[in-house]
């Protein structure tokens, strides 16, 4: 993290931005077309077994399939085959970098199981998990430095001049970083700017 935050990376940050950028997006892209497809569902009353099932009743649909489809095609388009392989690989190296023993495709099939995911991997974090002592140390060693970078940010007059620097640099990447998620979605759901459509 000190590499990434020092002065002589800026080629490196640049390029871990731009990843970083891509990653974000398609996974935002990913996550909300799954979970508008989830809530579509989970809005509806279950179906009763058997021929009982034509008794329940359905929620009529406030929304027609064809316009909540082309609205979610433009606030969240399909992944195409190469991004979706891109975002697998990404997905199945974060699990391998955090030991989850889950299978990624299960996990990510839905909103409920990632979220369940989530929540197992930060009971495991913070219960240190079945990790040795040297994980343990990484670990600690890691959360103690994203503990500082948090507080560096929160309040970036405190620390010394390097921890200051480090802080800002942190600062200037989430807001570029989200200044172009943000100018991106604007994009997608309005056009290219001077654009009058």
């Amino acid at each position: 993290v000190d590499l990434i935050l020092s002065d002589n990376a800026r080629g490196i940050r640049s390029a871990l931005l731009d990843e970083v950028f891509v990653a974000t997006d398609l996974a935002l892209r990913q996550l909300t077309r799954q979970s508008s497809a989830w809530i579509s569902q989970s809005l509806q009353p279950p179906r009763l077994p058997g021929p009982l099932g034509m008794l329940t009743p359905r929620l009529p649909k406030l929304i027609p399939d064809r316009v909540s489809g082309a609205a979610l095609d433009r606030i969240a388009p399909a992944l195409e085959p190469e991004e979706q392989v891109y975002l697998n690989d990404l997905v199945l190296l974060s699990f391998d970098l955090l030991e989850l023993d889950e299978d990624p495709d299960k996990v990510l099939s839905s909103p409920v199981k990632s979220l369940d995911m989530l929540r197992k991997l930060a009971a495991r974090l913070s219960a240190g998990g079945r990790m040795s002592e040297t994980d343990q140390a990484q670990q600690n060693e890691l959360v103690s430095t994203m503990s500082q970078l948090g507080m560096q940010l929160v309040s970036p007059a405190r620390g010394s001049q390097e921890e200051q620097a480090r802080a800002r640099t942190l600062r200037d990447m989430t807001q570029n970083l989200t200044s172009r998620l943000v100018e991106l979605q604007r994009e997608r759901v309005f056009g290219p700017r001077g654009n009058n459509t």
